[in-house]
Parts: C-alpha cells; structure tokens; sequence
C-alpha cells in the first residue's frame, strides 16, 4: 500500500508527442487522451520507463536500489515490484493564441478540481477555489493582458471577460508549485497570472481536442531524393503544444526487495520518494520523434508534505 506521495510536473518546453499508434482518421498517429474527457496525457508507464533510465545513469553502481525503487529488470519482474509508482500525467495548463497577449493558458474546473482532489491525496491542502464559469464566459485575473474591453479572444472564439481575484490565487499558487523554479523560469512565472483564463468545461474539452498541433512528416528516398507517397512517405503526427502544462503523482510504498546486507538502500516510502531527488532531474524526454527535438520537457519534484496518502501521518 502506498504510504507517501508527491507530484511531478511537466513544463514541455517543445511539441509532445506520447503516440498510441496508428489511427484510420485524417491523423495517422495521434497522441493518447483519456477515454471519457479526450483530454492529451502522458501514460505513467512511460514516465516510469524515464525515470528508470535516469536512475540507471545515476546509481549505475547501485543495482540493488534500482531494483528496490524501480523493481527487477523484466527476466525477474516475479520477485517483487517496485516500492515506487507513477500516475498517468494530467492536463492542467493547455496554451491557445490569443488576440491579446499573444497565448492564453486555459484550464477548467474540472482539471482544477481534480487536481484539487490529486493533492488532498498527496497530502497537500489548498486555499483556492476554482470559480465556474458559465457558458461564454471566461474568468481572469483582474488587469489580465489577455482581456480588453471586457472581452476575451481564444482562437476565433470570443467569452466575456470576468475578473476575479480567485484566478489571480490560483495563478500565484500554480506558478509557486508546478511551474519550474528556476531562473530562466522566472518571467513565464510573472506571465502566468496575466495568461490565465479559466473555461467552461466543454469549451476546454474542445480546445484540447482541436487545438494541438498537427505535422505533416516525409520520408525522402535516399537514392532519388524525392518522397513517395504510395509508399507511406507521408504521415500526419498530432502534437501537443510547447508551454503545456502536466503533473503526475508519484506514490510510494515501503520496499519490497530485502536489503541483504547492502548500504545505502532506503528502508521507508519516505525514503523510496527521497530517492527522486538523488537523480538530479531537471530536463527529460517523454513520448516519440526523439531525434526530431520533440518532448523535451522541465521537470519539477514537489517537495512531499507532510501527511501521507489517504490522511495517515508517517
């Protein structure tokens, strides 16, 4: 059972691309979403699959605690699991052109209050309410740089503008929390208050749903430097925008693996999730076209809070 966790954010920095593989649609390869919000998400194996390949560099002498955080390599996956687990990565922060202030930062109460809900399991507690806008409208923060005259321009689609101090709160606090804490990060800090526009929850469904980037891809033919198309040279990729932002959980159990004698190997859950700062994180790769620049993402580990999951204390 898992006794500690915290959340990891994902600041992607270039388009992401976790696939799931062919389609028969207009878009050959889409990337994954959730079956009954069609919101993008990055799936947990493939975070724990990254986060397993930077331990592997980083304890490279360590096996026993790669095995015990990560689990067995697959030939021994019988023995025991791995005392530390990864959540699907949610939407939270989705990035659309705006008439004014050049890009919004979207969101809706329903990714707010489930992320609400994320933390309160993670042990974490929040002074901010996600206000419910109505139908055509959108809330700000007062003096927001995406709104003028009352009005909020997304894409082609215009909202009436309601300020509200909520929005700067939340802003604040999601700026605090999951935005990368480091220098160059600083002015996207400032930004995301004046940015921020929270939707109804359809209209945010269909901004995530439509509003990604779609590449066409070729493939030239080495011997005549020309694409074929007959011959599948041109493909379609759906991509989720730079400036997105996920989160995920992290959750930990106490090791499963016996410490045989061996130092260094965490003995706790709070150890376990102690672990993720040994690796230094700070930028990784997520999903395909690795060698094209795509899925470059900043990374931030919350510092775990003090309660454990489900309201135990450690």
């Amino acid at each position: 059972m898992y006794e500690r966790a915290t959340v990891i954010s994902f600041y992607a920095e270039t388009p992401l691309h976790p696939g799931r593989g062919a389609a028969t649609g207009a878009i050959d390869l889409p990337v994954q979403r959730e079956r009954h919000l069609d919101y993008p998400l990055i799936p947990g194996s493939s975070l724990k699959g990254v986060l397993r390949a930077a331990a592997r560099l980083a304890w490279h002498s360590q096996a026993g605690k790669l095995e015990t955080v990560f689990g067995p390599d697959t030939d021994n996956a019988h023995e025991h699991a791995g005392a530390l687990a990864l959540t699907d990565a949610r939407l939270l922060l989705f990035p659309v052109r705006s008439l004014h202030g050049v890009f919004a930062w979207i969101t809706a109460p329903l990714a707010l209050e489930r992320y609400r809900r994320d933390l309160a399991a993670a042990g974490f507690t929040t002074s901010w309410q996600a206000p419910r806008p109505t139908e055509q409208t959108a809330f700000v923060a007062p003096g927001a740089v995406v709104s003028k005259g009352g009005r909020i321009t997304l894409e082609e689609f215009t909202y009436s503008a309601q300020e509200d101090a909520a929005v700067k709160q939340l802003a604040d606090d999601l700026a605090t929390t999951l935005l990368p804490d480091t220098p160059e990060y600083a002015s996207w800090r400032s930004r995301l208050p004046g940015q921020l526009a929270i939707l109804p929850d359809d209209d945010f469904r269909d901004f995530v749903l439509n509003a990604t980037e779609v590449v066409a891809r070729i493939r030239i033919d080495q011997g005549t430097g020309t694409v074929t198309v007959a011959d599948g040279g041109l493909w379609y990729e759906e991509h989720i925008p730079p400036e997105s932002l996920f989160y995920a959980l992290a959750l930990a159990s106490p090791p499963r693996r016996a410490a045989n004698g061996e130092a260094r190997l965490p003995r706790s859950a709070a150890e376990v999730l102690g672990t993720l700062s040994e690796l230094r994180l700070d930028r990784l790769q997520l999903g395909g076209d690795e060698t094209v620049g795509r899925g470059i993402v900043k990374v931030r580990i919350r510092q775990p809070a003090g309660e454990t999951v489900g309201g135990r204390t450690s």
